[in-house]
């Protein structure tokens, strides 16, 4: 039929210059109306925005307050006469599913059988069927889209992510879903995270609920994220349909993740399933990607054991990493006689930065042992404190972890400097002079991540305060404000030996500072 042939080639011209759903329909109206004459007719159906709406052509509010409005969501064709227009109306079908109704209205003048109307009509709605469909699958496919990226945007991965494969679930069949992602460690060292879904549900993940057997097809470590990498396969199988997805950072190419999705048996993924993997692997990658940026940032201040602590509980870094005022311990040690040490035995920039990397790297392990959190180094000085991030320690708590943690770094400095790459400097007969002085300080300052890079920073007379006893310490020394002396005091521990009271002056305000020298 010519008017059908119309209707194709509009809808053709229309999806080439993307009119809407109410664009498309007007101009089929016109078509219809040349070919036709009817005296009024409407579509109902749902818009791009998946909400009901009535289009229609010529017809008016005197019509729609008469039987069309019952009739406007018909599920079988349907003829009715009201004067002066005999109306006929069948239902959108797709696929078994009624999507709306189409109707149209002639006069009663004019002689015409109904059986040849509805098939007209149904011909007419063969050739829109593939355009209705299209619309609504696009907007659905639309909306799922910004669920999975709103999914994705909760605060804690594994959540964001539980939350996200729950979205694709109804628009992609998914049997199988496997991520794997690498987890920085506090030293530069890696592992390997996963989480296992079936059914679009968390079967296994790596840090709760393990599984043995992927738990072995990991220990090839890192490499296992390399595309052409068949450890995998033994425990999840690949076939043609099995989708592999690499995650790489944004500007290097070092891996930092890898998914494998498998469907149900004799089921491929659409185009539309694919787009929304490449959509939800997309969101994904930046979410991996920020995930690994978090984590190395608060790697470089806290243990591993406290950032996983802190990045599983949402809102941390309002809760814990704000600026603050509270009482913390400050661990201050310097490496003694550094600059003797860079003039007869280090010399080059290279040995400098090893030495200091090394010692600097030592210190922090003995700190994250005790749950102290690294503020920086200033040269050769190293300043740890306790307290942050959960500032869950008592008095005592915080006074016997300065100072059990301050005799491990005195005795690891005196190990270091006798290891084999260090073997020289034990050849300098002021080798001897060489080793670390420590302050310690018990008080209240302004503490938490402020500026550009989000570092953390105290800020207070108790700082400065450590410089100058720091400053007066020798090689071997603890010396200690009185509040940390007092701190023991509180907990009732009697075994120190201790040199004192001493007292220095202090520069601003100029005030007698009270220390004492912990002998052991």
């Amino acid at each position: 039929m010519r008017v059908c042939e119309d209707v194709d080639a509009i809808l053709e011209q229309c999806a080439l210059e993307h009119k809407d759903l109410g664009g498309a329909i007007d101009i089929i109206f016109k078509c219809l109306a040349d070919h036709l004459k009817p005296e009024a007719m409407f579509v109902q159906t749902q818009n791009e925005d998946l909400k009901r709406t009535v289009f229609s052509h010529k017809l008016s509010e005197e019509m729609l307050k008469g039987k069309i409005q019952d009739l406007i969501d018909v599920t079988k064709a349907t003829f009715f006469s009201s004067p002066p227009h005999e109306w006929y109306i069948i239902p959108i079908d797709m696929a078994g599913e009624i999507i709306g109704t189409f109707g149209m209205a002639f006069s009663k003048d004019r002689d015409q059988k109904q059986e040849l109307v509805f098939d007209l009509m149904t011909a007419v709605l063969e050739e829109m069927d593939n355009y209705f469909y299209s619309i609504q699958d696009s907007r659905r496919k639309h909306l799922a889209i910004l669920e999975i990226q709103q999914c994705l945007k909760t605060e804690i991965l594994t959540a964001a992510v539980d939350k996200a494969v729950a979205a694709l679930e109804g628009f992609v069949p998914i049997q199988d879903l496997l991520l794997l992602y690498i987890d920085e460690g506090e030293c530069g060292d890696s592992s390997i995270q996963y989480l296992l879904y079936r059914d679009c549900q968390k079967l296994y993940d790596s840090l709760y609920n393990q599984s043995p057997e992927l738990e072995k097809a990991l220990k090839s470590g890192p490499r296992i994220l390399e595309k052409d990498n068949k450890d995998l396969e033994l425990f999840f199988p690949h076939d043609s349909s099995t989708e592999i997805i690499l995650f790489d950072g944004i500007v290097s190419e070092n891996p930092v993740g890898k998914m494998v999705i498998r469907p149900y048996d004799g089921i491929g993924f659409s185009m539309t399933s694919r787009e929304l993997i490449q959509v939800f692997s997309g969101a994904l990658q930046q979410r991996l990607i920020d995930f690994k940026r978090e984590k190395n940032s608060l790697l470089r201040t806290f243990s591993k054991k406290v950032t996983e602590k802190m990045v599983g509980i949402p809102g941390h870094s309002t809760k814990y990493l704000s600026f603050r005022e509270a009482e913390i311990g400050i661990l201050f040690a310097d490496f003694s006689c550094f600059s003797k040490l860079c003039d007869q035995v280090l010399k080059t920039s290279g040995r400098i930065e090893r030495f200091i990397e090394g010692w600097k790297s030592g210190l922090i392990l003995k700190l994250f042992g005790h749950e102290g959190a690294f503020d920086k180094m200033l040269g050769a000085s190293f300043i740890g404190v306790f307290g942050p991030p959960f500032y869950q320690f008592s008095r005592y708590e915080t006074a016997t972890k300065l100072l059990t943690a301050s005799r491990e770094m005195i005795f690891f400095t005196e190990t270091f400097l006798k290891c084999e790459e260090n073997s020289d400097i034990r050849k300098v007969e002021s080798f001897f002079d060489f080793g670390v002085t420590i302050a310690l300080n018990l008080c209240k300052s302004n503490i938490g991540f402020i500026g550009s890079d989000q570092n953390l920073s105290v800020i207070g007379s108790g700082m400065e305060n450590l410089v100058l006893l720091q400053n007066i310490s020798k090689k071997g020394e603890i010396l200690a404000t009185s509040s940390v002396i007092e701190a023991f005091e509180i907990g009732k521990t009697s075994n120190l030996e201790l040199k004192g009271p001493m007292t220095i002056l202090s520069k601003y305000p100029q005030e007698e500072i009270t220390y004492y020298k912990i002998v052991k």
